[in-house]
């Protein structure tokens, strides 16, 4: 069953991905306050950093899942934070596409030649970091073996769509901004007992909205 949805998915993923997209409208019911817009973030920031970030989606028995990683401790302004599997552009990057799933495949061990890529969400800038981060969302049509990079990654998250659309899995949380850790109030998931926001949580925003818009996902 929750290959047979996967298909259906795919399928009606792929169409979706061909309309216009929800973009920073669904970004902005989980952006932090005060979180400026991309365009205006990127005149203060016109050389940003490129980067790229794997959603991928996966059946495990009856259900549609995906993979969060939480990263490990580090003088970093992403120090133990939930993401999607990704990172900056490498020079032998071909494109965009095979950052996110060169990626992937170096922190939790997906198979790149064994999943699909369906399209592309709307690009975001983090302003503190100063990336310009492009999400993809693949699929898989097994569940990979997933093998963390232990360096990076402290832990694996896995939630299933039905999580991600359940609108009670949606709270609010205090986080430290950067390494200078002032505390900021943003919107978040609630994702097995992990506070799920920023670039992260807008990226959900969107995938979980272009479903609800477009799929009827049982």
């Amino acid at each position: 069953m929750g290959l047979n949805n996967l298909n259906l998915l795919s399928a009606s993923l792929k169409n979706a991905f061909e309309k216009p997209l929800p973009g920073e409208k669904a970004h902005a019911t989980m952006a932090p306050i005060g979180r400026p817009l991309r365009d205006i973030a990127l005149k203060k920031h016109p050389n940003p950093k490129k980067s790229a970030v794997l959603v991928l989606l996966f059946p495990d028995g009856e259900e549609i899942k995906t993979v969060l990683m939480e990263r490990n401790a580090y003088k970093g302004v992403h120090s133990k934070q939930i993401s999607f599997p990704g990172g900056k552009v490498e020079e032998q990057d071909l494109s965009l596409e095979h950052t996110a799933l060169r990626e992937a495949e170096e922190e939790v061990g997906v198979n790149q030649n064994e999943v699909e890529v369906l399209g592309e969400l709307t690009q975001l800038f983090i302003p503190p970091s100063g990336y310009l981060v492009n999400p993809f969302v693949g699929v898989a049509y097994k569940k990979p073996n997933f093998v963390p990079e232990q360096k990076e990654v402290s832990s694996l998250i896995f939630p299933s769509l039905k999580t991600l659309l359940n609108p009670n899995t949606k709270t609010e949380g205090t986080f430290g901004s950067g390494v200078s850790g002032f505390k900021i109030t943003a919107p978040c998931y609630n994702i097995h007992n992990h506070l799920v926001w920023g670039a992260t949580a807008m990226i959900i925003s969107e995938l979980t909205q272009i479903i609800s818009n477009n799929i009827k996902y049982q």
